[in-house]
């Protein structure tokens, strides 16, 4: 299945299950590219391409996670195969609400839930607005979370486009308010954590606990906010143990289809 919301670069379905990646603030299908080419022989895999970037540039971004759940939903219902999200930072975010979404009001759950690089949305937070920071303060507040592109930053032109969509996502994170009445998922949450990560400390990761009946487990990573990058292969095998763990639990075959 391929459609504007989940980007696969194959275009046919191979496998048996479905990873979902949900990109980071400003993040597209660039921020995880180069995780499907190293998955695909375990599972379909899709990249949430949000409004106003990529394919979908000339669209307005969404700055309400509500708008981006309900649209979301009908493409994950079309999926045949069961379904694996993975998301980092604000990816983890709608990620989380999306299975939250789709229990409730369909009885569809993720065979998993993988969130990486973000406190549970039931950790207190510190409130720093960042979305309506002038255009420097905007950029060193992305400093501050190792967040910044040098390429980007010192591109004025390339600047200019990717601000909007930066400051779209921010401003969908700080209008985020939790539903303490979300029911607790049923399906098993991993969180990836940084131990130097000031944005998602470990201590919030760790409540992601409160929010499954289901198991939860923990895995901390040497690096800040975006130890994805820096420390890519360990994260990689992580996901592969989990997505192999989660294929031989359910009793899927390890085998993928050709075409």
């Amino acid at each position: 299945m391929n459609c504007k919301w989940l980007w696969n670069p194959k275009k046919i379905d191979k496998g048996n299950l479905n990873i979902i990646f949900f990109p980071y603030a400003g993040g597209g299908i660039p921020s995880f590219f180069h995780w499907i080419q190293d998955l695909e022989e375990y599972a379909n895999c899709y990249i949430v391409e949000l409004p106003g970037r990529g394919n979908r540039f000339s669209e307005e971004p969404y700055t309400d996670i509500k708008q981006v759940v309900y649209e979301l939903s009908y493409n994950i219902l079309k999926l045949k195969e069961p379904f694996i999200f993975v998301g980092h930072s604000m990816g983890a975010l709608i990620a989380y609400e999306l299975a939250c979404y789709l229990q409730k009001n369909y009885a569809v759950n993720p065979v998993r839930l993988v969130v990486s690089g973000a406190s549970s949305p039931s950790y207190p937070k510190k409130i720093q607005k960042a979305s309506n920071l002038s255009k420097e303060a905007f950029i060193d507040r992305l400093k501050e979370i190792n967040g910044a592109n040098d390429e980007i930053i010192n591109n004025n032109e390339l600047l200019e486009l990717v601000m909007p969509i930066l400051r779209a996502d921010f401003t969908l994170c700080e209008n985020y308010i939790f539903n303490e009445q979300n029911e607790q998922l049923s399906c098993p949450i991993t969180a990836f954590s940084g131990n130097r990560d000031k944005v998602a400390p470990i201590v919030g990761a760790e409540q992601w606990r409160e929010l499954t009946s289901n198991t939860f487990n923990l895995k901390v990573f040497d690096g800040e906010h975006f130890f994805i990058n820096d420390k890519y292969k360990e994260v990689l095998n992580s996901l592969i143990e989990l997505v192999s763990y989660d294929k031989k639990r359910l009793n899927l075959n390890s085998y993928v289809t050709t075409h």
